[in-house]
């Protein structure tokens, strides 16, 4: 009976969602690549010239890249700690959407500025998880107790400086907690927040919107922030692992994008990197 019991608060789908980020950083260290970078983007992360060639997928799947062991280490450690106090607070299901719409919600606020970056990690998962664990701490009332307000506080301190350290992309993680916190809002029943459902559903109208329009606004790749050699040795190597005609299809639609009237076509059938 006790190990019924035990099996059933096993936090599975954080589990799985850990154990795909692993096997993905083994995939990274499998591609060999010479520029780590060009490995993440083979290997899903968020980059804005492909997401603009059609790879919207590529929204969610840099959740599951990591630039390091010792990225992916912090960021699973921090997730496992979040997942195993969250998960068993909803149905499964509506965990792993709560960690997905987390996700694409913060590459969404990184989409929606200017410029051109390669954007990993799980991090915009993790923040949303902990924008919906302080929005049902706040209507169930433990917030009241000053231990967990101590504990809470400090975590929310520790996050917020976090966000101050160079490389770290603090607009996914408000994108994240944004998301994660729209999401509890709207879908997790709670006699506390049904009374101001209303208000909550203009608001999230209000966030996509704006999200909407500055992602219009920003779907295009400045001329200084366009690294062809980037993109030619990305495709070259998915034409070596066996997806050549996919790669030919992406360079004609970069080609298109960047308006280059088929140099980047060319530039990738002479063998260019």
């Amino acid at each position: 009976m006790t190990k019924k019991r035990r099996n059933s608060q096993t936090p599975w789908v954080t589990v799985v969602i850990a154990v795909l980020c692993m096997l993905n950083m083994a995939f990274v260290w499998f591609l060999s690549m010479d520029n780590t970078a060009d490995a993440e983007i083979l290997a899903g992360a968020y980059y804005k010239p492909m997401i603009l060639a059609g790879e919207w997928l590529r929204l969610l799947t840099a959740g599951f890249v990591h630039a390091n062991i010792l990225h992916l280490a912090m960021n699973l450690y921090s997730f496992y700690f979040l997942g195993r106090m969250m998960e068993g607070t909803m149905p499964r299901y509506m965990y792993l959407l709560l960690v997905a719409v987390s996700v694409v919600m913060g590459n969404l606020f990184v989409f929606a500025a200017e410029g051109n970056e390669v954007c990993v990690g799980l991090s915009g998962g993790i923040y949303g998880v902990l924008g919906s664990y302080l929005l049902l701490m706040f209507v169930s009332g433990m917030y009241k107790n000053k231990r967990f307000l101590a504990q809470i506080t400090h975590t929310l301190v520790i996050n917020l400086l976090l966000n101050f350290l160079p490389g770290v992309a603090w607009r996914a993680h408000l994108g994240g907690f944004i998301g994660g916190m729209m999401f509890s809002a709207l879908f997790l029943k709670s006699p506390v927040i049904r009374p101001h459902l209303i208000h909550f559903r203009v608001c999230t109208a209000c966030v996509l919107v704006l999200l909407g329009f500055m992602c219009w606004k920003n779907a295009y790749i400045p001329e200084d922030e366009r690294y062809y050699g980037t993109d030619l040795n990305v495709l070259h190597k998915e034409e070596d692992l066996g997806f050549g005609n996919y790669a030919v299809n992406m360079v004609e639609k970069l080609d298109t994008l960047y308006d280059l009237d088929g140099l980047l076509v060319s530039a990738y059938e002479g063998g260019i990197y």
